[in-house]
């Protein structure tokens, strides 16, 4: 009976290896790869399809059409200063004034796109790269746990063969042993397919034998931090980006107009448009409408009643109603259908700084809410640190204790279980840290700065404070303008500070490099250079100096023919 009883529990034995072998992963044939975080990014950047596209051919194209923006105006240029040059309407004048800001602000918003979906892919393919992690570490757990059940399968197995465990106990093993395989299986599914979705972001097949890892590192999160995360996401964000350059083309096209206007119509009949462009920020739109309608009422006028003509013929003179000799773009006849231009170009400037105003304050907000996510997220990945430093000692307790008999194997166990659940519990929650992190990253454009570690215990700020108020925006110290020299050739750079500015001279340069484009000069000077410098002003930036004292650094903002003046923090 008990040689029986052996050979059955051996039958047992061999019955669970067999089925281990099957579901045990084979034995590796090489070494599994590793594929780090910042590999993964790198690859995913360098794989995008649409961010080449994006590098490559709409950049070149871009680049083409602001050297034809450039040639269309020396073009015109030249049909203007020939034997056949004719008059232009204000719709062909504005369209040529527009040509070069237009082609500038699509280059520029292409540059932009680059940046900005180079940020999203990178976040992207770390959000997957995260969800491998995770799904590797299942995978990690479940497979743990079948070995764990197959122990103690075996070691129940062995004990009912000498009578010390019952066949109910066998049986509540061998169905865990099933259930920790089909767990297994699951987990090695749910691990594969992560892998393959972060190999199409990579543009690489990840079917196979690899290994990620996820190095803990924080942010320094409080309030100093997150109003310069701000001031980052101000640089990068597309929708600001898109908002602020609307209004920069806003406020160069009612310049271009302005401009049109007292050039076809002198400044004595314009004068009225003085107080607009003084007080920009209080205009008294039913005043100057009504003196806007009495400018073209007076144009019209010009042209009413009758004239004397001199005839070849007897009586020699001729009367004919004034309006048939007005030319083809004469006085009102230029404006075409465009009588309201410059109204409706003030207008729209208007409309393009409430919106922008409107996309700064949510840009704020959205900052702040990425900001208060990852001090949420912060709390709870500290509170798991605590919670497994204490069932690490907890368990190192129950083992010391177990030494002397005063707890069981089981429960040492027990807590041991605790222990590996508290551990699993921290690395998730630094996952939803990490990614929290990650998204505030990108609402600040790549501002946030990592360190290698885990955060402060105590950190010097819980995120329930009130928030402190934003740095007022940058002073304007005044205007800048360029006028043509050669046309679509060269310009020349001029200023006009605000009333009071203790300036005398300035210099101008690159702003990327430092590198001057004229040496320090008085105030009233001008620089004459080719378009090719002056064509991005935001590349460029202005000096100011009371001697041989720097005040202050501007940059240059808006479009051709002109912009302003914004203080540099």
């Amino acid at each position: 009976m008990l040689n029986h009883q052996r050979w059955k529990a051996a039958l047992h034995l061999v019955t669970i290896g067999v089925v281990a072998a099957q579901i045990a992963p084979a034995g590796p044939a090489h070494a599994s790869v590793q594929l780090s975080l910042s590999d993964a990014i790198r690859s995913s950047v360098d794989s995008s399809t649409t961010l080449q596209d994006l590098r490559i051919n709409q950049t070149q194209q871009m680049e083409l059409e602001l050297a034809q923006a450039y040639q269309s105006l020396r073009n015109q240029d030249e049909k203007d200063n020939s034997n056949k040059a004719k008059e232009h309407s204000m719709s062909r004048d504005i369209e040529l004034g527009m040509k070069v800001p237009g082609a500038l602000y699509n280059q520029k918003k292409v540059q932009h796109q680059v940046e900005d979906m180079t940020a999203q892919t990178q976040v992207q393919t770390e959000q997957a790269y995260m969800t491998a992690y995770q799904s590797q570490l299942a995978a990690d757990l479940a497979q743990a746990a079948v070995v764990k059940a197959e122990k103690k399968a075996k070691d129940l197995h062995n004990k009912q063969a000498f009578g010390y465990a019952t066949a109910d106990e066998v049986k509540a093993a061998d169905e865990l042993v099933e259930q920790a395989q089909s767990g297994y299986k699951t987990a090695q599914l749910s691990f594969k397919s992560s892998r393959l979705a972060l190999g199409l972001l990579l543009g690489r097949d990840l079917d196979g034998d690899y290994r990620f890892e996820l190095p803990r590192v924080y942010a320094n999160l409080n309030q100093e931090t997150m109003w310069k995360l701000y001031e980052s996401a101000k640089k990068s964000d597309y929708s600001l980006f898109q908002d602020s350059e609307a209004l920069g083309l806003a406020q160069t096209k009612s310049e271009i107009i302005r401009g049109l206007y007292l050039k076809k119509f002198g400044s004595q009949a314009t004068d009225l448009l003085a107080a607009m462009y003084e007080k920009p920020n209080a205009p008294d739109y039913q005043s100057f409408s009504a003196q806007y309608d009495g400018l073209i009422q007076k144009l019209k006028n010009r042209w009413k009643g009758k004239a004397l003509v001199l005839t070849l013929s007897f009586p020699f003179l001729k009367i004919v109603p004034k309006v048939e000799l007005q030319g083809e773009y004469q006085d009102d006849r230029y404006f075409e259908d465009l009588s309201t231009s410059l109204p409706l170009a003030l207008l729209e400037v208007d409309k393009a700084k409430v919106k922008e105003a409107d996309t700064r304050n949510q840009l704020a907000a959205k900052t702040k809410q990425s900001y208060l996510n990852a001090k949420q997220a912060e709390a709870v990945y500290l509170l798991a640190l605590t919670t497994e430093t204490a069932m690490q000692k907890a368990t190192e307790d129950a083992v010391q204790k177990q030494k002397f008999g005063r707890v069981t194997q089981d429960d040492v166990d027990k807590q041991q279980g605790v222990y590996d659940q508290a551990k699993q519990s921290t690395v998730s929650t630094y996952v939803a840290y990490k990614q929290a992190l990650s998204n505030l990253n990108l609402v600040s454009g790549g501002g946030l700065s990592y360190v290698s570690g885990i955060p402060n215990t105590a950190p010097s700020e819980s995120g329930n404070e009130p928030f402190e108020q934003e740095q007022p925006a940058p002073k304007s110290l005044g205007i800048w303008r360029l006028e043509p020299v050669a046309t679509g050739m060269t310009s020349t750079f001029k200023l006009k500070l605000t009333d009071g500015s203790p300036a005398t001279h300035y210099a101008l340069r690159f702003k990327k490099d430092g590198k001057l484009i004229a040496e320090k000069q008085p105030i009233a000077s001008t620089i004459t250079h080719l378009n090719l410098v002056f064509q991005d002003p935001s590349a460029l930036q202005l000096v100011l100096y009371a001697g041989d004292k720097q005040l202050s650094v501007a940059d240059l903002a808006g479009y051709a023919p002109s912009g302003s003046l914004t203080e540099t923090p």
